[in-house]
């Protein structure tokens, strides 16, 4: 994200789940796990979460780092 952000002060980043799709089988197991690691581990300049799986917000990041919400 440091990289991606670079000079833009101010630049908020926000993370997306990926949406359902018509997974099965080993597909399915990627998916899931794909949206279980952006839900439960912070990632450096990442602001926010949005759950699209879910259709809500699952966390936003203070800009210390510390989750809330």
């Amino acid at each position: 994200m440091d990289k991606f952000k670079g000079s833009r002060i101010g630049m908020s980043v926000t993370l997306c789940t990926v949406p359902t799709f018509n997974f099965s089988g080993s597909q399915e197991l990627a998916w899931r796990q794909v949206n279980q690691a952006i839900r439960n581990h912070a990632i450096a300049g990442v602001d926010r979460v949005f759950d699209i799986a879910n259709s809500s917000w699952y966390r936003e990041v203070k800009p210390q780092g510390a989750l809330f919400g």
